[in-house]
């Protein structure tokens, strides 16, 4: 079986298809295609072919994609990077995907949206969205400190830009002399475990479920949010509570825009004492640490192939009430190429 993985030279890319390779039985050949900024992932050799692609915001992207989809008449295709997905669910390209529609998509992103779906129910912090042209006025009807402040715009990932304010000064300043976003979200501050709720879903049936904790970040002392983007230690673990409150948000943005939803989906959220989870962004992918899974024998990854191609390739089973710890290290395998075998983009 041919597949395809998109966002290739990806941490998030690269962590699906080595876990995708431990889930199946079957071989496959992976042939992952992106822009390669990191030339890391040509070789590495988790990858049968690597091929490069221009950026999906280039007017070049249809064309070259597809191309390369008639060329190699690619099985099933799994797509990673968060604008790519977009652009995947508005084009509807030739090869069998699992990803969610353009509606869901634009409303998952979209933190503003998001907010407005689910600001009825208690799983969301107390927000306010505001431009940098009015921050002054607009923050002179908000009390709540400390606070969290992030910028908004589509596929921010993580926790750049974002930090936490004590007041009103504080909060000005930091919009005012950042230069991530002319749009910013406002939140309450809640503390609590922060945790990625994994959900695999195929004409809004839930197939399958999996979560971790993020304990410790690679170098989260260097950005004010302490927040890096990638941890060094998480902590795999089930909780029904927690799972239970995640599906009904679901179902609730199902039932609010009256549609299906398909596809990776990965809920962020800080859980606190009270057990009330607040979901800070949902994202229409699975995230860098993702391989953890399949180490763990939970083929969320094989059953999103399984899926898209419609019968079985997994064996692997879990009981996911058992948790299981994830370290992970910036030290992998170097690797040494001769100047002239690297490849040229």
């Amino acid at each position: 079986m041919k597949i395809l993985v998109t966002g290739a030279c990806g941490v998030t890319s690269r962590s699906v298809t080595r876990g995708l390779r431990r889930d199946c039985s079957a071989k496959l050949e992976i042939i992952g295609a992106g822009i390669f900024k990191n030339q890391y992932a040509l070789y590495e050799g988790i990858y049968d072919t690597t091929v490069s692609l221009p950026t999906c915001k280039s007017p070049e992207y249809t064309d070259r994609l597809n191309d390369l989809l008639e060329k190699e008449n690619f099985d099933a295709a799994l797509i990673i990077p968060e604008p790519e997905v977009a652009v995947w669910a508005k084009e509807k390209f030739s090869v069998p995907n699992l990803i969610p529609n353009s509606q869901i998509i634009s409303n998952l992103s979209d933190k503003k949206l998001l907010n407005l779906l689910l600001n009825h129910t208690q799983n969301v912090p107390k927000s306010n969205f505001i431009s940098k042209e009015d921050a002054n006025e607009a923050m002179e009807s908000w009390s709540i400190y400390p606070c969290w402040v992030r910028p908004v715009y589509f596929g921010v990932t993580s926790g750049r830009g974002a930090v936490k304010c004590s007041n009103k000064e504080m909060v000005l300043r930091h919009i005012n002399e950042s230069m991530f976003s002319s749009e910013w979200q406002i939140s309450e501050f809640v503390s609590g475990r922060n945790i990625a709720v994994s959900l695999l879903y195929k004409n809004s049936e839930l197939i399958e479920t999996a979560m971790y904790e993020r304990i410790e970040y690679f170098q989260g002392s260097l950005f004010d949010s302490g927040v890096s983007g990638n941890i060094s230690k998480g902590k795999i673990f089930h909780d029904d509570n927690l799972l239970e409150q995640m599906t009904s948000l679901i179902k609730i943005v199902i039932a609010k825009l009256q549609t299906e939803v398909d596809g990776f989906i990965t809920v962020d959220l800080l859980l606190g004492d009270d057990q009330i989870a607040k979901v800070t962004e949902i994202n229409v992918r699975p995230t860098a640490p993702v391989e953890a899974y399949s180490l763990a024998n939970i083929p969320i990854l094989g059953n999103w192939l399984e899926q898209i191609l419609s019968f079985d390739l997994t064996t692997a089973m879990s009981d996911k009430k058992i948790p299981s710890y994830i370290f992970r290290d910036i030290d992998g395998k170097i690797l040494v190429k001769e100047a002239h075998k690297l490849q040229v983009f």
